[in-house]
């Protein structure tokens, strides 16, 4: 992915936007004014500042909000495999089984990363039997 130095800057002069590059000096497109006075200038830095720290924050916040998060086809494969245990049920039934094994699968994410899942299965197997026994009841 290519990223520009570019910029949507409105034109305080003539209200019309401009794509500016930010290496070249900036001036509106239509009216030719320049768009670099010390007031423009303060509001660019203050623009990517608020961007940057926006960035960051995003990031933070995802990974507070679910930080043990597997990828997805492997806790698609640890629930399927959870719930196809037993042949011959009923619909209801494997309703609830793979009911129970998400919620085994979300109380043992809370106590074993996936790091820890990477590094040993039969541990993390361990654990994750014991909540499907609990959220079973």
């Amino acid at each position: 992915m290519e990223t520009t130095n570019t910029l949507q800057l409105k034109c305080p002069k003539c209200k019309k936007m401009n794509t500016v590059e930010m290496s070249s000096p900036i001036t509106c497109h239509h009216c030719k004014e320049t768009l670099t006075n010390k007031k423009s200038k303060n509001m660019l830095a203050v623009v990517v500042v608020a961007a940057a720290i926006g960035l960051g924050a995003g990031h933070t916040l995802d990974d507070s909000f679910e930080p043990n998060r597997y990828p997805v086809e492997d806790e698609l494969a640890i629930i399927e495999q959870c719930a196809s245990t037993r042949s011959g049920m009923y619909g209801y039934q494997y309703q609830e089984k793979r009911q129970a094994c998400s919620c085994a699968l979300i109380e043992t994410q809370k106590v074993y990363d996936y790091e820890s899942f990477k590094k040993n299965q039969m541990q993390f197997l361990a654990e994750f039997k014991e909540h499907v026994m609990q959220c079973s009841k």
